[in-house]
């Protein structure tokens, strides 16, 4: 058994420049016609908990995104932590990263709604409060 002095807490973004950070939700959905997560994951229920998902978009540097999973196995949990809700509050957890093929497209296939929400850095502590709405200008 490894001593908690020895683990060292992930870490999913390292961008010590970034202009924007923020946060994201998302919803599952449970309509039957849809794709459930832990099928598009791979990963049997009964014998995981999905607990983090990080995702990096394709952008200027990352030609493809790609998701990782972080995931408790649920035969090193307690009979308390296996039941519905038992990980809520818990202030730290040994879980198994998952690197996959896949692309937040498939995660989000499985969502009934998501958002994502950047603020500048240096505002990230600030309320907004929206006093008008307006068009963009147009671009030629």
């Amino acid at each position: 058994m490894t001593l908690n002095e020895d683990k060292f807490p992930y870490v999913p973004h390292s961008v010590e420049d970034a202009q924007f950070i923020g946060e994201a939700i998302l919803e599952q959905s449970f309509n039957l016609k849809d794709p459930k997560l832990y099928e598009i994951v791979g990963l049997d229920r009964d014998n995981w908990e999905i607990v983090a998902i990080q995702t990096t978009l394709a952008n200027a540097y990352h030609a493809q995104g790609h998701v990782t999973i972080l995931a408790a196995d649920r035969s090193k949990l307690d009979d308390s932590q296996n039941r519905p809700g038992g990980l809520v509050g818990a202030h730290a957890l040994d879980v198994v990263k998952f690197t996959t093929s896949l692309k937040i497209e498939d995660i989000l296939s499985a969502m009934k709604r998501s958002s994502i929400f950047y603020k500048s850095r240096g505002l990230k502590d600030s309320d907004f409060y929206v006093t008008e709405e307006r068009e963009l200008p147009a671009q030629d």
